[in-house]
């Protein structure tokens, strides 16, 4: 994730570019996010996954009008090609008295902390989650034959703007997809379903009810 040592030298490194392109108005929009993946079949661990991903995109003002663009990176030979980029869109993009930004300073955050709790579990909690979502339905009768796919997708996204007269807006979300599967055979009868569901944080994921959902699900199969 962006830490705000690398938002601040970012920029001041923008800061300086429009200052020798005679830009007083910009904006920049960071995106980041983490994601971890764990899966688990026949008390085994299949995917264990760790991905994280940053974007940066940029707007430029003058006389009316804009231009815009964006980069993947942070070094420094990437962001002047994303500037230059943008500073000629704006040259040639149309007059448009709307395009603009806002222009008083803001201190704007939504970190709210109960949509952003439980992903600080050491990663043995995390895999033991994703395991007690196979062996829950397994347990729920001898009719279950194989839970093919169950595990945990978090995902921890942060959003943040700043411009060039203060404003300094901050998001940052988390989810977890709790998701599971469910095998039944009954003499030569099959039933099978998988769900998924969304929860705020790791602490709220309800194990035995996803496992009873399921399972309930695959039984009506066999009607």
């Amino acid at each position: 994730m962006l830490s705000s040592t690398s938002v601040d030298g970012v920029y001041d490194y923008i800061s300086s570019l429009a200052k020798n392109s005679q830009i007083k108005d910009f904006e920049l929009l960071f995106k980041s996010s983490f994601a971890e993946s764990y899966s688990f079949s026949s008390g085994k661990i299949l995917e264990q996954k760790i991905s994280q991903s940053q974007a940066l995109g940029i707007r430029l003002f003058r006389d009316n009008k804009s231009g815009q663009s964006y980069s993947e990176s942070l070094e420094q030979e990437s962001l002047e090609t994303m500037f230059k980029q943008a500073l000629k869109c704006l040259e040639f993009s149309n007059i448009d008295n709307n395009k603009t930004l806002i222009k008083e300073a803001e201190q704007l955050s939504d970190l709210n902390s109960e949509l952003n709790q439980g992903h600080d579990l050491k990663l043995e909690e995390k895999l033991e989650i994703a395991k007690a979502l196979e062996a829950e339905v397994l347990n729920k009768s001898a009719l279950v034959k194989a839970c093919p796919d169950n595990g945990l997708h978090l995902l921890s996204t942060k959003t943040q703007i700043v411009n060039s007269h203060g404003l300094d807006a901050n998001l940052e979300r988390k989810k977890v997809h709790a998701y599971s599967s469910c095998l039944i055979e009954e003499g030569a009868n099959q039933g099978f379903d998988r769900l998924g569901l969304a929860y705020i944080n790791l602490k709220e994921v309800d194990v035995k009810f996803i496992a009873y959902e399921i399972f309930k699900d695959s039984s009506l199969m066999l009607a």
